[in-house]
């Protein structure tokens, strides 16, 4: 949306199911004040929409909530629309947008919460190794810390300060997560993960620590539903406008299967057990809701029937194959 707002041309944007009912006016307001023109369909907050686009001018906009998605749109809009942007954000968030622009010789500021791009002329071409998506990655780290022995070694994943909320989380609860390798050369910084089971206790996780963790909250919750003690998580409201409402499915899901947990407006609380877990999942469509019970249902006294495991093809096809790879 960002890239098409800088250029003047009419553009619909539609999608599936679930990205169709998320809200998009948090990125179409900010467009909006540039200069593009949003229509909804229907005048409802999602998708189908159409921008017609062209003759931005430049912008300085505070964010409500936290988002390197609704962010990395206006950058964009910045560089294709080549007018100055400053976006001042209320949390730190993951940064994967910056550090191309960066690469690719534009200038960006970074300092207390406040991001400004002067719209470069043209962006300079570069060669650049493509990391692991932490998020994926993180299904499997979940699934060796959920074990009883071994281990997981998870190769050339991105190590992106704002992408690794879910290793300090994990060793937080007692996984052993070693870092192996690392490449600190490229725009993103790269390397292998190893991880060993150890006995796992509850944590907190709050809302500072939310965005760079926030796709990977559903796996942690699962992780948790193991952990001696209670885990809190809180400060996670944004997960109720995700593929699915996360915090609502995530609850409803483990207390099917027999985990004691509450519903807060902006998180849960889960007590662990390792009582056998057993009963069926609805994932709403979900991919992260399917592969955080797939390794909750693979690892021990678990078994689950998950309702809709194909819908993994919108981020990782090959889940359901590498899991039963891992698993022995």
């Amino acid at each position: 949306m960002g890239i098409v707002a800088g250029y003047p041309i009419e553009s619909t944007f539609t999608g599936d199911a679930s990205l169709s009912k998320r809200p998009m006016k948090r990125v179409a307001t900010p467009l909006t004040e540039m200069g593009a023109r949003i229509e909804f369909e229907g005048g409802r907050d999602g998708l189908p929409l159409t921008i017609h686009g062209g003759n931005l001018k430049g912008l300085d906009w505070k964010l409500d909530t936290a988002s390197a998605q609704v962010k990395s749109a206006l950058l964009m809009a910045g560089v294709t629309g080549r007018v100055a942007v400053v976006i001042r954000e209320p949390a730190p968030t993951r940064d994967h947008t910056e550090r191309m622009l960066r690469a690719q010789g534009a200038a960006i500021d970074v300092g207390g919460g406040i991001i400004v791009l002067d719209p470069p002329d043209h962006l300079e071409p570069l060669d650049i190794t493509v990391p692991g998506d932490p998020s994926s990655a993180a299904f499997f780290a979940c699934l060796a810390a959920l074990g009883d022995a071994g281990q997981v070694t998870i190769r050339d994943v991105g190590l992106n300060p704002g992408r690794c909320g879910f290793i300090n989380v994990l060793r937080r609860m007692g996984a052993r997560i070693d870092i192996v390798d690392r490449n600190d050369k490229g725009a993103e910084p790269l390397g292998d993960l190893v991880v060993r089971p150890v006995h796992l206790a509850g944590t907190r996780i709050d809302g500072d620590e939310v965005p760079s963790l926030i796709d990977e909250l559903p796996a942690l919750a699962c992780v948790a539903a193991r952990a001696h003690g209670e885990t809190v998580i809180s400060g996670a409201a944004e997960l109720r406008v995700k593929e699915s409402d996360r915090i609502t499915a995530v609850v409803n899901n483990l207390r099917s299967v027999g985990v004691d947990v509450d519903e807060e407006p902006d998180g849960m609380r889960i007590r662990g057990t390792r009582a056998p877990l057993s009963g069926a999942v609805q994932t709403h469509g979900d991919h992260r809701l399917a592969m955080a019970f797939g390794v909750l249902g693979a690892s021990p006294l678990a078994d689950f029937r998950i309702d809709d495991p194909d819908c993994v093809g919108v981020s990782y096809p090959d889940f359901w194959r590498d899991l039963a790879h891992v698993v022995v």
